[in-house]
């Protein structure tokens, strides 16, 4: 049996805090859930999913159903939901990047929680 594999495309513009948000493939949803004609207007994403994800199937139509509790992905989907003017957004993450948590530079400290060591190479 073969199992179909839906290539999606890049993204079509860069996005919010897109350096922090997991790689997607824009159209992976909306073709797997035309393939498959739903009969509820509901998608529930049960274990958060990539907020592109969400997006893309709230642009399709779905009511989309996501358990969030990652703050920055909170509010990305959030943004995503009800854009800001791109200056205002651009403004506040200025702000947040040199912001410092303790004696450390806000942004700094945020990648280093998503830190992990590469199995193939083993650099950081």
């Amino acid at each position: 049996m073969d199992i179909p594999f839906i290539h999606g495309e890049r993204l079509p513009k860069i996005l919010p805090l897109g350096e922090y948000l997991p790689a997607y493939r824009w159209g992976i949803i909306k073709t797997w859930l035309k393939s498959i004609s739903p009969s509820s207007p509901l998608v529930l994403f049960p274990f958060g999913g990539p907020p592109t994800a969400v997006l893309e199937a709230a642009q399709s139509g779905y009511q989309c159903l996501v358990p969030i509790h990652n703050p920055i992905t909170r509010f990305t989907l959030n943004r995503f939901a009800q854009p800001i003017p791109e200056g205002d957004l651009k403004t506040a993450l200025v702000h947040l990047a040199s912001s410092y948590r303790g004696k450390e530079r806000l942004k700094p400290h945020i990648l280093s929680l998503y830190e992990t060591d590469c199995p193939a190479c083993g650099k950081r």
